[in-house]
């Protein structure tokens, strides 16, 4: 069953990694900025297509091993390895797309602008807040399931499971040790409420060519983007809550694809609205037109090593647009991102020694 798992989850990637280059802004192929005009270049056709000349076989080698495979230490870490040897494929493209950029001098001539609005961001006046009592409801259902059931728990509890579907990991009952994975649907849940909540006041990436018109998709697109987050909450908060029911040996048999089918399925949402909608909104109808203004964006690659991590120590901003992607990337330049970062691996080491407690 592992092996199933692991096999859509490579899919659902390998898709998403497919059709990432349709979903980025037209002028940043591979992570690089061109002016308007040269993302039709050949060069960037042609990396486009070896690109996925590669990643097709690359994602159907990797779905064949999961399910050839019996070991569970190949099992986890089969993930991480196709988005490291994706991401060198990625890189060969970014780097044939800076190479052609350099050679020919694309932005020779070009009347480059920044474009940014001014005063205060626009309130997201659809905030998916029925979505997020969806997930409210999901964590106060498995709470009171949990507090049903916790006179009659055992002594020790089953706080991990191996592949195979069995306890390998016990702890002492307490509080602490049976409502763990609720606290964690109440701090997961919080924190993308709270990501869609202020992503409207995050930087926009704004097209000087027509700003109002970006603008506008930008608007639209903080709206998907938040229903997106909450969803996902709700996806993960779904799997937790039977992450409970079998830690707490309540209801129907163990079943790991039952267990992850709700967050796969709302991994194979996001990918297909971030495809549908593009980065910072490039693929929705703007509403309205304008005239051009006859500016391109300057050429900020400096700022970004390899096409998708960004490293400037005078940018205020901690969180980007990604390059690669939909939503947003850390600032690797700027301290907060640092401290963000080390507060969330402590969280995440800090988790499992609470289930000892």
């Amino acid at each position: 069953m592992i092996a199933w798992i692991d096999a859509v989850l490579l899919l659902l990637l390998g898709c998403g990694y497919y059709w990432m280059p349709d979903a980025v802004h037209p002028t940043l192929p591979f992570g690089v900025r061109v002016p308007p005009g040269r993302e039709r270049d050949p060069a960037v056709s042609a990396a486009k297509r070896t690109y996925r000349q590669v990643l097709a076989p690359l994602t159907l080698a990797g779905i064949a091993l999961a399910l050839l495979n019996t070991s569970p230490i190949v099992a986890a870490g089969l993930p991480a390895l196709f988005l490291l040897v994706a991401y060198g494929n990625f890189y060969v493209a970014h780097r044939a797309v800076r190479a052609a950029k350099l050679k020919g001098d694309w932005y020779a001539g070009q009347r480059t602008a920044t474009v940014a609005q001014v005063g205060a961001p626009a309130s997201l006046r659809r905030y998916p807040w029925g979505l997020l009592a969806v997930a409210a409801l999901v964590i106060a259902a498995t709470a009171w399931i949990g507090v049903a059931h916790y006179a009659q728990l055992p002594a020790i509890l089953p706080t991990h499971f191996g592949a195979n579907g069995k306890a390998n990991g016990f702890s002492a009952k307490s509080p602490l040790s049976a409502f763990l994975l609720v606290i964690v649907q109440i701090v997961q849940t919080a924190g993308l409420a709270l990501l869609g909540y202020v992503q409207p006041r995050m930087r926009q990436d704004l097209d000087p060519a027509a700003p109002v018109a970006s603008l506008a998709r930008h608007r639209a697109f903080q709206v998907v983007m938040t229903q997106m987050l909450v969803v996902l909450a709700i996806g993960v908060d779904i799997s937790l809550l039977l992450g409970s029911l079998r830690m707490w040996a309540v209801g129907p048999a163990y079943n790991p694809m039952l267990n992850v089918a709700p967050v796969l399925i709302v991994t194979a949402y996001a990918v297909w609205a971030g495809v549908r909608v593009g980065q910072g909104g490039n693929r929705m109808a703007a509403g309205q037109a304008e005239e051009a203004t006859g500016r391109v964006h300057r050429d900020d690659d400096a700022g970004w090593i390899g096409g998708a991590i960004y490293f400037n120590r005078s940018d205020p901003a901690f969180l980007v647009p990604r390059r690669f992607g939909v939503g947003w990337t850390l600032n690797f330049g700027h301290p907060t991102a640092w401290i963000a970062l080390v507060a969330l691996v402590a969280l995440i080491i800090a988790v499992p020694s609470l289930r000892h407690r």
